[in-house]
């Protein structure tokens, strides 16, 4: 949730000055500054910063089940270790990554999709 935020105060904060007086200048009021200038601007950081937000939650999960739960990829990690059980630890842990690493594929697809402008040079 922080992340998001700081995303969209940095989007905010960093559209150009100048692009907002030429389209004023142009006759846009608040709803085409709005549309056409801010939400770009602020989409843009927050999907950026959801790659990262996505792969904290997920290993922000796993990590509470370690600590606390009695079931879940936290919890048999946790049972592994416990028993020393080196096969199992690692391939917990390669298939943690795996996730994370395919859910910040997923998300920079959806940023791809969603930010075409951005990406068709």
């Amino acid at each position: 949730m922080v992340l998001i935020f700081f995303a969209v105060y940095n989007g905010i904060k960093e559209v150009d000055h100048r692009l907002i007086e030429r389209v004023r200048t142009l006759g846009g009021g608040k709803w085409v500054l709005l549309r056409e200038v801010y939400v770009p601007s602020v989409t843009a950081w927050v999907l950026g910063n959801l790659k990262v937000a996505v792969g904290f939650a997920f290993t922000g999960a796993v990590v509470g089940e370690f600590v606390a739960s009695s079931r879940g990829l936290g919890y048999l990690l946790q049972f592994a270790q416990s028993t020393y059980n080196a096969a199992l630890s690692i391939a917990l842990i390669v298939l943690i990554m795996t996730f994370v690493v395919i859910l910040f594929a997923l998300a920079e697809r959806l940023e791809r999709r969603l930010l075409r402008w951005r990406y068709d040079r």
